[in-house]
């Protein structure tokens, strides 16, 4: 079947909205498959979680890593988010190609505030058509489970997700705010359950190379590499 111009375009969007969903939220149909390419065992309910775990660690790698995110970052922040929450105001430089946002302490942008979700947004950074990279905002944590409360972007409630552009305020929650700032256009403008007993540095071992394994066949499957 010949496609028009159009319609390519138009399967090239779905396909890269596609390739972004899994950068943060791999499902299990693509785990499913990348654990057929590299495990032998029987992939059972018990055990998907944690491959969901190493898939999502080796998509996140091949993207810090390839040229499919940018030029590598330098140290300069060419990206900002100025949060104000109840500590008051602060900023946050951007660089890294994945961020969790929450009121855990774990998280890597941690917000005070009791209105805000232990794991409220994800910021996933992605590729300009003509290089250079932006943000896009996802809202709950990295395994799909979405905040209490939602976002909001100038003032419009985010469904799920949303590219974010320069000057864009995200409210979190009530005097939750974070704004967006991409400096870029101002200037121009665990264990596995049933996977055997071994722990320390001989499971770190098997879930780095079950890692490299799963990222070597996400490259494949994006059509990135043959």
């Amino acid at each position: 079947m010949d496609l028009n111009n159009a319609e390519s375009s138009e399967l090239q969007q779905q396909i890269k909205q596609f390739i972004i969903q899994q950068i943060v939220r791999p499902d299990e149909d693509l785990v499913r498959l990348l654990a057929a390419k590299v495990y032998r065992g029987r992939l059972s309910a018990g055990n998907v979680d944690w491959f969901t775990h190493v898939t999502q660690q080796a998509i996140q790698d091949v993207f810090s890593k390839t040229q499919l995110i940018g030029q590598p970052v330098d140290s300069s922040h060419e990206h900002l988010l100025i949060v104000e929450d109840d500590h008051g105001k602060r900023e946050v430089g951007l660089s890294n190609p994945i961020y969790s946002i929450g009121r855990d302490p774990s998280c890597d942008i941690c917000i005070a505030s009791p209105f805000i979700s232990f794991n409220h947004a994800t910021l996933v950074q992605l590729p300009k058509d003509k290089g250079g990279h932006y943000y896009r905002i996802v809202d709950g944590d990295m395994k799909g489970t979405p905040s209490a409360n939602g976002l909001l972007i100038n003032g419009k409630k985010v469904a799920q997700a949303a590219n974010l552009y320069d000057g864009d305020t995200i409210l979190f929650g009530p005097e939750i705010h974070g704004t967006y700032y991409d400096l870029t256009r101002s200037s121009s403008r665990s264990t596995s359950p049933g996977l055997g007993s071994s722990t320390g540095s001989e499971d770190l071992g098997r879930r780095q190379s079950l890692s490299r394994s799963l990222a070597q066949e996400f490259l494949k499957f994006a059509g990135i590499t043959s």
